[in-house]
């Protein structure tokens, strides 16, 4: 007589979208959720979008359902990315006769950057060119509370 123990239906999990990440981020991320990336099929594309070495596309996609323990191929950027685009933040601190820490955070195809980090005189007036690449949110903070954002 043979038993045979079940320990019930394979587990199905959601592919998280890997789009920007490096294979590194990748790799983490998957195998947070018991997936794998299959590194030993690594395909490259030229791309304006991403960085070289981000992921441009994924098999399966986003979102896909797949049982715990599936591969997952990535297909990366091999450059050139976006150019570098610049723009001029502006930023009033305010007039309370206090210091106050302001702070430029530029989210894009990078990831999230600090620009500008510095402490400023009640009433400044702040100027700062700040660089981005790709489509980005630029986050003005003072004393860590969000004073203005705007997407290009």
């Amino acid at each position: 007589m043979t038993v045979v123990v079940s320990i019930g239906p394979p587990t199905t999990v959601a592919v998280p979208d890997l789009t920007g990440m490096t294979v590194s981020q990748a790799q983490q991320k998957l195998a947070s959720l018991n997936l794998v990336l299959d590194t030993g099929n690594l395909a490259y594309v030229t791309s304006t979008d991403y960085l070289a070495g981000q992921v441009v596309s994924q098999a399966p996609p986003a979102n896909a359902g797949v049982t715990a323990g599936s591969t997952v191929q990535v297909t990366l950027s091999s450059g050139p990315g976006p150019p570098a685009q610049n723009v001029q933040v502006q930023a009033q601190v305010p007039a309370d006769g206090r210091t106050h820490v302001l702070r430029i955070v530029v989210q894009d195809v990078r990831g999230t950057t600090d620009a500008y980090v510095n402490t400023e005189q009640s009433g400044a007036s702040v100027s700062q060119w700040v660089r981005y690449y790709g489509h980005a949110t630029i986050t003005v903070y003072i004393d860590g509370q969000p004073a203005g954002q705007k997407s290009y």
